[in-house]
């Protein structure tokens, strides 16, 4: 009984708090301090469930972040995938730090999203899943948080 009534006094305190609440005002609780982010997402055979995946982290609430999709030679695809779904081209990107461990075959970027670029990494580099990883955070532009696909062999 004792529970029914503290359940009973919680629902009626938290209705009569939301009254007037409204959710634009929390919409962006960030101070302007944090630190951008880069989500790294490798990518093997993966052009079923791609365009899904990056959809969802793409929507991620933050201040500033970057998402760099990483298709390390896969044989299906995938790549075709991202760029139907993502209208990305290929562009031309200076490598700040070039690195043998991380060979890459082209950088995509995206006209509709314009954080969110997709490297295409040779085939060989696919049993490495360091070199994959380095491909990707060397391109970053902020600091990284490796994300990594549930489907994804790593």
């Amino acid at each position: 009984m004792v529970y029914l009534t503290l359940n009973v006094l919680a629902f009626r305190a938290v209705r009569s708090a939301g009254v007037g609440y409204d959710s634009a005002e929390t919409r962006h609780p960030y101070s302007g301090l944090e630190p951008p982010i880069s989500l790294l997402l490798p990518a093997f055979d993966e052009e079923l469930t791609i365009a899904a995946s990056v959809t969802s982290l793409l929507q991620l609430f933050y201040s500033e972040f970057e998402v760099i999709v990483i298709s390390d030679g896969s044989r299906d695809g995938t790549l075709a995938a991202m760029t139907r779904a993502f209208d990305c081209s290929p562009r031309r990107i200076r490598c700040p730090v070039p690195s043998p461990t991380a060979l890459v075959r082209s950088v995509y970027t995206s006209r509709q999203f314009p954080n969110l670029r997709v490297i295409d990494s040779p085939r060989r580099q696919s049993r490495c899943p360091q070199c994959r990883r380095n491909a990707g955070v060397i391109r970053c532009s902020a600091r990284s948080l490796p994300i990594q696909s549930s489907s994804a062999t790593a």
